[in-house]
């Protein structure tokens, strides 16, 4: 090889080396602002499947603690992100927690809750939703599948029923 071809050579390896590291460099700048985009979509839908989940076939107190878990978590995404699809779980972990509160016998609680869930919830301009039309579209949310509970309803065991306000 010529003394040019060696010279050649080695500024075009130069020159590879340096456009193929910043086009790289730019994909996975890219990539890894994709992936923290979706990391609080994940972190949400778990947490209200979890909370669903709990909601169906654990027993109040388990219940009460996976909705205020959720309710936290989901806070913390729309303080965080600005989500509007947060607000509106938020909303629904907030109906979740006054049903637990109802079947519990805690009106104050369960009156607050529905309160947030509420202020929380999309409706038509200047009506405002009661508390059994609140109640009434979580319980037909989670027996579609949507909402919350995004996987297919298992089937219930004699020694694990759902929680009662489904039923």
């Amino acid at each position: 090889m010529t003394r040019a071809m060696k010279i050649v050579f080695f500024l075009s390896a130069i020159a590879g080396i340096a456009v193929g590291g910043r086009l790289g460099y730019s994909e996975g700048a890219e990539l890894s602002e994709s992936m923290r985009t979706l990391e609080p979509i994940a972190a949400e839908h778990a947490v209200s499947d979890f909370a669903a989940r709990e909601f169906r076939y654990a027993d109040s107190e388990h219940a009460r603690k996976a909705s205020r878990l959720e309710i936290s978590v989901l806070a913390q995404i729309m303080a965080a992100t600005n989500d509007t699809g947060a607000k509106g779980q938020l909303g629904l972990a907030y109906i979740r927690l006054a049903l637990v509160e109802k079947d519990a016998g805690n009106q104050e609680a369960e009156r607050l809750a529905l309160k947030q869930a509420r202020a929380l919830s999309p409706r038509p301009a200047g009506q405002e939703l009661s508390d059994e039309q609140l109640e009434d579209l979580l319980k037909r949310l989670d027996r579609a599948g949507i909402g919350a509970t995004r996987s297919p309803k298992t089937t219930n065991s004699a020694d694990s029923p759902p929680h009662p306000s489904l039923e």
